[in-house]
């Protein structure tokens, strides 16, 4: 049994054992390292996983195609640094993803919160009107997010200005 066939049996283990004999045979397969980290994940070792994804993180894509999946790596790295407790590593995993596929929504919100969190107000902003631009209907949330980094900034009348837009964008009740 193959890792990926082994993921969908839900037989973790032996995904683990295909995806180390995959890695064995070619340390820089990606996908074999990607396998390895969600088969690690779900067996509940977030440090292993996280260990398992280190060569790749360090290494850089030869295509385009690898560059996709270098992203993927790195925004599953993010991840696992975070439950893991290591915000600071997280964001850097975050960054490093979004540099090489700027477009992902969801890695935009996760990183924007991310740097909130930090104090990192002036990056989270940038990181916000960029969902923004992508998904214009996350306007009343991702405003209210605005506005709150706006305010530990001391822009208070441009945090009121987007609390208000905020509250115009909000989806009203049919009650």
């Amino acid at each position: 049994m193959q890792g990926a066939e082994a993921i969908d049996n839900n037989d973790y283990e032996a995904a683990v054992a295909a995806y180390r004999a995959g890695l064995a045979q070619d340390a820089s397969s990606l996908a074999a390292a990607n396998g390895l980290a969600v088969s690690l994940r779900w067996l509940g070792d977030d440090e292993g996983a996280l260990e398992s994804l280190r060569p790749l993180i360090e290494s850089a894509p030869d295509s385009e195609e690898e560059e996709g999946q270098r992203a993927q790596v790195l925004a599953l790295a993010g991840e696992l640094a975070l439950e893991l407790g290591r915000e600071d590593e997280a964001i850097v995993h975050y960054l490093a993803s979004l540099a090489l596929e700027s477009d992902q929504l969801g890695l935009l919100i996760r990183t924007a919160d991310a740097l909130s969190r930090q104090l990192r107000f002036a990056e989270a902003l940038e990181l916000y009107q960029r969902v923004l631009n992508l998904e214009p209907l996350s306007a009343p949330m991702i405003l209210e997010r605005r506005a709150i980094a706006l305010i530990n900034l001391g822009r208070t009348e441009e945090a009121k200005a987007e609390f208000e837009e905020a509250i115009r964008k909000a989806p009203r009740s049919t009650r």
